[in-house]
């Protein structure tokens, strides 16, 4: 029971309220809330895919699903702004350095040129995940102490 509230609550607080926010976000003058919004279905979108995997092995951790609940908050909170931080300070730095070699496999790939997948993708794949497996943990920290820093800063400027 308490794990269906559980997810019922994360799914309106992680897709349902960012779904309308982005909505009304398109339809604003400024950039600066689609920035953020994309920034966050980026993150969200990336948290769900390793989620996928993780979840078989954490589900049963004690506190799991309040944790994930609060990361969750975290991401879509206009005053912590997870996601910005987390996008700016530990994707964009690690991905923007692979955007031509994805940008030339997808243009392959849309020719109908899948040579580049076999000879690209299978060694980065599975480099990428050799390097997750040997930096998650300290990145799991980097993300929990930004989130406390950002969360720290918040209640001092309150107070």
């Amino acid at each position: 029971m308490i794990d269906g509230i559980f997810r019922l609550v994360s799914f309106f607080i992680g897709f349902v309220y960012p779904s309308y926010a982005s909505m009304k976000a398109i339809d604003t003058k400024t950039t600066e809330d689609d920035t953020q919004w994309l920034m966050y279905w980026v993150i969200y979108s990336l948290a769900l895919v390793f989620e996928s995997f993780a979840d078989m092995f954490v589900f049963w951790v004690p506190g799991y699903r309040l944790a994930k609940l609060a990361g969750v908050y975290w991401l879509v909170s206009p005053r912590f702004k997870g996601a910005s931080v987390l996008y700016k300070k530990l994707l964009a730095p690690h991905v923007k350095h692979a955007m031509p070699v994805v940008d030339k496999l997808i243009g392959d790939v849309m020719k109908g040129d899948f040579r580049g997948v076999k000879e690209e993708v299978v060694p980065r794949v599975q480099q990428a995940h050799q390097y997750v497996a040997k930096h998650a943990p300290e990145m799991w920290e980097k993300t929990m102490k930004m989130a406390a820093d950002t969360m720290k800063k918040s209640q001092e400027k309150k107070a």
